[in-house]
């Protein structure tokens, strides 16, 4: 009986964020009071209070919900990789766009965070220390490619991992905003490429 009630709980909290999910979505996350999310769940405001501190606590456990499995290849690029991180990331980058692409649900989340907040106040601190942990692991994937003498030498891995940030989330963000506007993914491949192209060093004559 304990395992079932377990078991009902987490399916009251997974469709508390189903719900939360359509209405920051459909009214932004300004606009939601947790009142709304509990009537969009068909269930009490206690229900939330009991799984959720506060709205931003919602807002961090939907994000959580959605991540891109190439962060992972991010964290794990080393000197040891059979790719070059150079290569290794461009190629995660472009599996971003074709994720984002077919994806619905990351759709609709990345347009949240990207669209639907005020990224002063609604953006958790959880989630901003997250991005951070993100951003600087991309700065350690060109440390490495630098070291592997891959990198081109006007190219310092903290300006290089700012730059396809900066691509990255701009195409998201403009895509997201109109997705007639371009095709993102043969877009952001032809960007990508050209980017990552400038990233490699020139091989060293014979």
């Amino acid at each position: 009986m304990a395992r079932r009630t377990k078991a009902e709980a987490e399916r009251t909290r997974e469709d508390i964020l189903d719900a939360a999910e359509r209405v920051f979505f459909a009214k932004g996350v300004p606009a939601t009071s947790l009142a709304d999310i509990a009537q969009a769940a068909n269930v009490t405001r206690g229900a939330v209070y009991w799984h959720f501190k506060n709205k931003p606590d919602v807002l961090d456990a939907m994000l959580e919900r959605v991540r891109f499995p190439q962060e992972d290849v991010v964290a794990g690029i080393s000197p040891d990789n059979a790719k070059d991180a150079l290569t290794t990331l461009e190629e995660a980058c472009v599996g971003c766009l074709r994720l984002l692409h077919d994806d619905p649900q990351r759709q609709r989340v990345f347009t949240i965070s990207m669209l639907r907040c005020d990224v002063v106040i609604d953006i958790p601190q959880h989630q901003r220390e997250t991005n951070a942990v993100m951003f600087e692991r991309l700065v350690r994937a060109f440390e490495i490619a630098e070291a592997e003498g891959t990198l081109a030498s006007h190219w310092k891995p903290r300006v290089a991992a700012q730059v396809v940030s900066s691509l990255c989330l701009g195409l998201f963000r403009d895509w997201l905003e109109d997705t007639t506007r371009f095709e993102i993914v043969d877009t952001g491949i032809t960007s990508i490429q050209s980017l990552f192209r400038s990233f490699h060093a020139m091989p060293k004559p014979d």
